[in-house]
């Protein structure tokens, strides 16, 4: 938000409303069920629906490597094979709230607009995006990570085609489709490996370092101490 000229404020999101009451917040980057969560449809006119990226930060499930290993292969197939449906349901969630939820605001009559905003925004945006993806293969290189240019580019081309298949295409079993086999090469695999390449910039590891022990999609391997 730095880079877009915003100045970032040090609060917890329960303190969002009375941040904005207060005149401390101009605005909040988040996500539209917020606008009810928090609720913060008393005092927003307006929200930008400019994508801004995904948040990272949290996973489904966890796996200690030892343990991950200490499953037979049929057991880590069950999981393997359930997991690019849950991202496609989950996926879906987030979605469908975001369509009540501005569904509610029209019906309370809460005269909150929705928008992509100015043009200079989105170009803003984008732009940043392309400096992330250098600071990320910086990181990287920095970590050990053994080849970031490549995973950073695989990471892009894949985020480029599951947004077509979306779009085009909002079959849930071809979405969901299970992985085929622990190194899988279906629809599946594909959302594994986006995962994959995203968590390796700090394990230091790439892709080809995780085959048979997948690190990536909702289920993170971490190194045992």
């Amino acid at each position: 938000m730095a880079a877009l000229g915003a100045s970032p404020v040090n609060l917890q999101t329960t303190e969002m409303y009375e941040g904005m009451q207060r005149g401390v917040l101009d605005c909040v980057a988040g996500s539209i069920p917020w606008l009810k969560t928090y609720p913060l449809w008393d005092m927003v006119k307006s929200v930008n629906t400019t994508a801004l990226g995904t948040f990272h930060g949290s996973v489904l499930i966890n796996f200690n490597a030892g343990a991950w290993q200490g499953l037979t292969d049929a057991e880590r197939q069950m999981l393997l094979d359930r997991m690019p449906r849950m991202m496609r349901n989950i996926a879906e969630a987030y979605e469908t709230d975001d369509a009540t939820v501005i569904e509610q605001v029209k019906e309370k009559e809460k005269g909150i607009t929705f928008g992509p905003g100015e043009t200079d925004y989105a170009d803003a945006v984008a732009a940043q995006a392309v400096k992330d993806r250098d600071r990320v293969v910086a990181t990287g290189k920095d970590r050990g990570a053994l080849t970031p240019e490549e995973d950073a580019d695989r990471f892009i081309a894949l985020v480029g085609k599951w947004t077509r298949i979306v779009e085009d295409d909002r079959d849930r079993d071809l979405v969901g489709r299970p992985v085929a086999g622990l190194r899988g090469q279906g629809t599946g695999r594909d959302l594994l490996q986006i995962q994959a390449l995203s968590d390796n910039r700090s394990t230091g590891q790439n892709l080809e370092a995780c085959r048979g022990a997948i690190c990536g999609g909702p289920l993170h391997l971490v190194p045992g101490r």
